[in-house]
């Protein structure tokens, strides 16, 4: 499992070790700038050119020198570009500052450089690659100015880049780019991974991240706690639930989906297929009458229950509520006036399980006095529309913070919110979010949410509770679309091939 932290959990780990547990700061910033100078040295060779570290007046352009040193010292030619005003150099930037003099490494202050300029500066002396040591995790302004003419040059000159801790412009809690960023090849971090590196459009700067332990104290990390967290392939094997020998189909849940309309018989396919491919034993599909023929040719496992459109049916509801161990609501129901009967009914009758999607979100939005009967035992799955519509949020403004919007809404109403995008956020009330790494831009295909929809009522129905089957539905949802990519190209894969790699996974 991996954690996830802002840039004041990160500070706080960092103060606690140096001022609590007495691990002397310059210690901590060499063993950071120790793990730079190993990965340029796992990739480049001292032949292929000098290495550029590109340095402001933080700690964070402390480390960029420090690496230039080590470096220097393991054969490399190294120079040294400062940029700031060297008044408010930190002790420790002083320090290393002396170290570079007293060794004869090369340092030059670029002052208030512009673009032409930076050129020149990178060009010089065939340099092979560049270190971005200009701003830390803590950078919370617009970048202007000479650092940005530099950062442009960076990015224009077409060498790889290491960034030190996060790429320069990069908002370290949202991924938001302050004007401008560097585009880096690698990043070397160190302690735990930041939210801007893992939310975009930060994450797309870093390239290859790599987290190095430098030597802060465990008791530091623990104290400072984290934002969020997200499940690697391990973790996927130890929560995997066993099949008994002596088991039935009734032992792996009855689950009832309640989907599909006259013109979108597919979503309820989607649905049920998943929710069966995740070891569901029994899958009930409520649906219109017309979508009899297309279920049954392509889910003949599935067993129907059918309602003429537009009927409420509700003798009939009620009987599938009481079979049913947990009921998903809302892939391609439209939107006609019993879509609201049913949605209020589930909400204020039943008290199994519940997972809102699609339409079920949008008839939802239209009722906000529904809201106070959302509860834990809810699971809803909005993308950005459905939760601008769920908010009254434009989508721009939920974008610069999903964490935010998806714990908001789940402490608000006491539900699993599971906000839906190239990052999925999966929050429950009053905990640290979960913030899915699988998945790729092969999954923004129709129908692909309504295979989301099932998978998690798959894990559902295995027994997990409600965050965990949501996030653990997420995370193998998106480990189904990145086999799926490889083996038929980002292009050409469907909603119908995600279920099918479901499969591949464990």
């Amino acid at each position: 499992m991996e954690y996830y932290v802002n840039h004041r959990q990160m500070q706080e780990i960092d103060r606690c070790s140096i001022q609590e547990i007495g691990i002397p700061s310059i210690v901590l910033m060499e063993r950071a700038a120790l793990s730079v100078a190993d990965r340029i040295r796992e990739e480049f060779l001292p032949s292929q050119g000098r290495i550029l570290s590109i340095c402001a007046m933080g700690n964070n352009g402390a480390d960029g020198m420090a690496a230039a040193r080590i470096l220097a010292l393991k054969g490399y030619q190294t120079a040294v570009l400062i940029t700031g005003n060297p008044e408010k150099a930190t002790k420790e930037w002083q320090i290393q500052y002396q170290l570079l003099k007293k060794l004869g490494i090369s340092c030059e202050f670029s002052g208030e450089c512009n673009r032409a300029q930076a050129d020149e500066y990178i060009k010089r002396e065939k340099t092979a690659v560049l270190i971005d040591a200009l701003f830390g995790i803590g950078l919370k302004r617009e970048i202007t100015g000479s650092y940005a003419e530099l950062i442009s040059a960076m990015n224009a000159s077409q060498l790889p880049i290491v960034s030190v801790d996060i790429p320069s412009g990069v908002d370290s809690d949202t991924g938001k780019i302050a004007g401008i960023a560097v585009k880096a090849c690698k990043t070397v971090t160190f302690g735990r991974k930041k939210l801007g590196q893992i939310l975009y459009p930060g994450a797309a700067c870093c390239g290859e991240l790599k987290v190095c332990e430098i030597g802060f104290a465990p008791e530091a990390v623990k104290k400072a706690g984290f934002d969020a967290f997200g499940y690697e392939i391990q973790d996927l094997k130890k929560m995997q639930k066993p099949r008994p020998a002596d088991s039935h189909k009734g032992t792996f849940g009855k689950v009832l989906i309640i989907a599909g309309s006259k013109t979108m018989a597919g979503a309820a396919v989607f649905s049920a297929k998943a929710a069966y491919r995740m070891g569901c034993g029994l899958v009930r599909v409520r649906t219109v009458e017309e979508n009899r023929s297309c279920i049954h040719q392509m889910i003949p496992e599935a067993v129907l229950s059918l309602y003429e459109s537009e009927a409420n049916d509700m003798e009939k509801l009620k009987a599938d509520c009481s079979w049913a161990d947990l009921i998903v609501f809302g892939p391609g129901m439209g939107r006609e006036a019993h879509v609201a009967v049913t949605l209020e009914y589930l909400l204020s009758e039943t008290d199994c399980p519940l997972l809102l999607d699609a339409d079920g979100l949008q008839v939802l939005a239209e009722h906000p006095e529904w809201y106070e009967k959302l509860s834990k035992r809810v699971i809803v799955t909005p993308h950005m529309g459905e939760m601008a519509a769920l908010t009254g949020k434009e989508i721009v403004e939920l974008r610069k913070n999903p964490l935010l919007a998806a714990q908001n809404f789940a402490d608000s109403y006491g539900c699993i919110c599971v906000l839906k995008g190239a990052r999925t956020v999966v929050a429950e009330p009053g905990m640290p979010c979960y913030l899915n790494t699988s998945g790729c831009s092969a999954m923004a295909t129709a129908g692909s949410g309504d295979v989301l929809t099932g998978v998690i009522a798959g894990f559902l129905a295995e027994g997990h509770d409600f965050a965990e089957a949501a996030a653990l539905g997420v995370y193998v949802h998106g480990l189904a679309g990145e086999k799926a990519a490889q083996k038929l190209g980002e292009r050409a894969v469907m909603a119908s091939d995600l279920t099918d790699f479901l499969c591949t996974i464990y």
